[in-house]
């Protein structure tokens, strides 16, 4: 008897995980439309913060995927105040968005930090 509840949980276990992968890819795929939709980020931007997001939010849950919806939004922010004086003095952002480079700078040890945890 201990031995099918041990199975049963085990299930349960594994469906909530796979749920679990379900709920951060479609999460990520959503959130990585809207950023290139937004211009927040260029292909290779997007391909990279798809793989940070999905990573964050298997990883470190939900709560991470706030930290880096505050992230992108504090980032999309300040590279669009002050647009046209950063472009006339040659500092402003590519128009496509942030490239992977970027991203992996502004995300990369906190997904790291999140596989590890």
């Amino acid at each position: 008897m201990a031995s099918y509840r041990l199975i049963a949980v085990t299930t349960l276990s594994g469906i909530i995980r796979s749920n679990s992968l379900w709920i951060a890819a479609i999460t990520t795929v959503v959130f990585t439309a809207l950023a290139r939709f937004m211009r927040g980020v260029s292909r290779s931007g997007a391909v990279a913060g798809a793989v940070i997001c999905f990573a964050l939010i298997a990883s470190a849950g939900l709560g991470a995927f706030v930290a880096l919806i505050s992230v992108f939004a504090l980032t999309w922010i300040a590279t669009r105040f002050g647009y046209r004086r950063k472009q006339t003095l040659g500092i402003a952002e590519r128009p496509e968005g942030r490239k992977s480079s970027q991203v992996s700078a502004n995300l990369g040890v906190a997904a790291a930090c999140a596989i590890l945890y």
